[in-house]
Order: structure tokens, then C-alpha cells, then sequence
């Protein structure tokens, strides 16, 4: 079964199942909106001398959560085009 028929034709309507949110939230590639963001306030505070710990703690989630968005429907329109079929599935 596919994630498209994980998330839209589940038993319990409206419920995911953890398999499809960890897939859709990708977390082994947090670390590309990660990395950024900490380094971005390393540099604001070697260079500036100020690090603002309330930006910091709004933008991380803000940036994991624009990740986890984007690939949700990169997830969708693969599906969609149907380049996201079970040909592909152990080749990603």
C-alpha cells in the first residue's frame, strides 16, 4: 500500500498512522532546515554579538514544519503523476 492509500483511504477516517507521518515528515532530512538556522544564529552572534534566543525558537519550528510541508506534497503530486508507484518504491 502506497502513502497516498495510507493517508486518504485509511479504516479510521481523518486518523494517520505513525508509518505515514514519519514518511511524510521525512525526518532523516531535517538537517537540510536545520543546519541553516543554527548556523545563521552562530553567525548572527559571532559577528553581531547578539543571538536572540525567542527568534531562534519561533524560526526552528518554522523551518522544520516548511520542510515537512514541501515534501508532503512533493509526497502528493509524484502520487499524482504517478511517478511515486510501486516500481519506484525501493528505488528512491
Amino acid at each position: 500500500m502506497d502513502l497516498y492509500q495510507e493517508l486518504f483511504h485509511s479504516s479510521r477516517k481523518g486518523m494517520l498512522n505513525l508509518k505515514a507521518i514519519k514518511e511524510l515528515a521525512n525526518i532523516h532530512y531535517w538537517g537540510v532546515s536545520v543546519v541553516p538556522v543554527l548556523l545563521g544564529s552562530a553567525l548572527a552572534f559571532a559577528y553581531g554579538g547578539h543571538f536572540d534566543f525567542l527568534i531562534f525558537l519561533l524560526l526552528m519550528p518554522a523551518a522544520i514544519t516548511m520542510h515537512c510541508v514541501v515534501n508532503a506534497y512533493n509526497h502528493l503530486f509524484d502520487y499524482l503523476r504517478g511517478t511515486d508507484g510501486e516500481e519506484n518504491k525501493d528505488n528512491p
